[in-house]
């Protein structure tokens, strides 16, 4: 920053910065007293010809370039400066657009206790959230309450066990909220144990995974064993909005993630399933 303009905010030195700049052009040299207090603008000149080591008086079409180009990246570093890089980068992360190291990373206890029964480590899912094979940042623009809390990311990371070679994939979900990520579940994946019949993706391994291990579910009426981003009319009782399948309260070991906003007439489901832990569980034990 120059030190004429230190003490002014940066949107005020920029626009002084871009008048002086409109000041020095030949077309302009009748609207100085307009664009520039000119006590302000010999004081600019004098410090800027110091630093560029250029004659006040007697400039060469060279120097002249130099000296438009610092103005330009003066302009440039004042305007950044006023600019709110956290609130471009919230929206930027909101909107899923934001390389995925930058993003901050949240591991509830809830997550933790997911991860330590299904041997996945910590490290092992901020490595899948921040070098991710591939990712999809779920916009779920149907529902109303998406970009403030039910915005969900789905991590993928394939993995091979040195030992004997076998495929697994490490799927990790999120809520994204900004350019904050707050880990839902990690899931690890053995190639052999679920049915892919569409190219592999994010979301497609989670679905696939889910009709493996999911429950059938009644959600506000419908049935399926995943429900994502869907707005279903709705006029019936609230305390039975999910319905599980008979003999489903004696299975010992389930998990049930559950996102849904019931509003009057109607229910926004950002993302239900639940899955057979205890199924799934075992199958895991069989890889180690």
């Amino acid at each position: 920053m120059l030190q004429t303009l230190k003490h002014r905010p940066p949107a005020e030195a920029a626009a002084i910065l871009a008048s002086l700049t409109l000041s020095l052009s030949p077309q302009s040299e009748h609207q100085i007293e307009d664009s520039i207090d000119e006590s302000l603008r010999n004081s600019l000149l004098s410090e800027i010809y110091r630093k560029l080591h250029i004659n006040q008086t007697a400039q060469s079409e060279s120097q002249k370039a130099e000296l438009y180009r610092f103005l330009t990246k003066e302009m440039s570093n004042a305007a950044l400066s006023a600019t709110d890089t956290d609130e471009i980068k919230r929206r930027v992360g909101q909107r899923g657009d934001l390389r995925p190291d930058l993003y901050s990373i949240g591991i509830p206890q809830e997550a933790r206790s997911f991860a330590k029964q299904r041997s996945i480590s910590l490290g092992e899912i901020t490595n899948a959230l921040e070098q991710p094979d591939d990712v999809e940042h779920l916009p779920g623009g149907v529902l109303s309450s998406v970009n403030t809390e039910n915005a969900i990311s789905i991590y993928l990371q394939e993995q091979e066990t040195v030992s004997t070679g076998e495929h697994s994939f490490l799927l990790v979900l999120s809520r994204r909220t900004g350019y904050h990520q707050q880990v839902m579940e990690p899931i690890r994946i053995y190639a052999s144990d679920v049915h892919i019949d569409e190219v592999i993706s994010p979301l497609n391994l989670l679905k696939a995974f889910i009709d493996k291990y999911g429950f059938v579910l009644r959600v506000a009426g419908r049935t399926g064993k995943i429900f994502l981003y869907e707005t279903i009319p709705y006029y019936g009782d609230f305390t039975k909005l999910v319905e599980y399948p008979p003999g489903f309260e004696k299975e010992t070991n389930h998990r049930t993630c559950l996102f849904v906003k019931p509003s009057v007439g109607k229910v926004e489901v950002a993302l239900v399933y639940s899955i057979n832990e205890g199924m799934y569980l075992a199958d895991l034990q069989r890889h180690k």
